[in-house]
């Protein structure tokens, strides 16, 4: 099933587009400084889908629970056997992303880190995407 990328504003940022919603500024965090700081960070984010679209794939998660206010989101891909590649930074009232820039024939993971003013949260469990182009070139499976 082909699903689309709406709800919130589209931002278009070179070769990939991001949904964004309230809260969407990304100010600097902080370094925690010591273990109480560290246990204020956020929690992993547990719910994280990757649904094909026409073109690429849509990542959507649940937001995550942090003693302070979120500030952002960090989105990473994995392209094949590679590491992984920081592809969005995405406002603290987002809850998905339009990854336009996935091609064909190569098999994605993506994770999610989320932060707030004292710095970053441990990674998500990586989530494969579903296998896009099986056949020739132009054709699309799923």
């Amino acid at each position: 099933m082909v699903r689309s990328c709406g709800g919130g504003a589209l931002h278009r940022d070179r070769r990939r587009m991001l949904i964004t919603g309230a809260g969407s500024s990304l100010p600097e965090e902080q370094s925690p400084r010591n273990d109480a700081d560290k246990a204020l960070l956020p929690l992993p984010v547990e719910t994280l889908e990757v649904s094909p679209l026409l073109y690429g794939f849509q990542v959507t998660w649940v937001p995550v629970e942090s003693v302070l206010p979120l500030t952002r989101y960090r989105l990473f891909r994995r392209d094949g056997d590679s590491t992984p590649s920081l592809i969005a930074e995405l406002g603290s009232g987002a809850r998905s992303y339009c990854d336009f820039s996935a091609t064909g024939r190569i098999r994605y993971s993506y994770s999610i880190v989320a932060a707030n003013p004292l710095g970053e949260g441990p990674a998500s469990i990586e989530v494969s995407a579903p296998a896009r182009f099986e056949g020739k070139r132009g054709d699309i499976g799923e």
